[in-house]
């Protein structure tokens, strides 16, 4: 379910796959010339980081999973490395980006 949404999210179509690695080679072939190389992977990484750190979360607080929550942190996960761990020139809002990543990834 929040594969599907961080889908949704970049305007790309969902396969349903079983491993990360057919995950990890699908999100980077679905991403082919919409986003520069250096950053294809961003969003991903914050979607496994956030993911593991719900499970965490559930696991040691017995917290109910929210699909919603989840994407939300994927959103500024993604956001904060992209703007402040990549060193990104250009600057956007997390609103801004929260609407359309793709259109900040393709830049520089």
């Amino acid at each position: 379910m929040v594969w599907n949404k961080v889908a949704s999210w970049l305007g790309v179509l969902m396969v349903n796959l079983m491993g990360v690695v057919e995950n990890l080679l699908w999100f980077r072939n679905s991403l082919v010339g919409k986003v520069r190389s250096r950053k294809k992977l961003l969003i991903w990484l914050a979607t496994c980081w956030a993911l593991w750190s719900m499970r965490n979360v559930i696991l040691f607080k017995s917290v109910i999973f929210n699909v919603g929550e989840v994407v939300d942190k994927i959103k500024l996960f993604s956001w904060l490395w992209n703007v402040i761990g990549l060193k990104s020139k250009v600057c956007c809002s997390f609103y801004l980006w929260s609407r359309s990543p793709l259109d900040f990834l393709n830049i520089n």
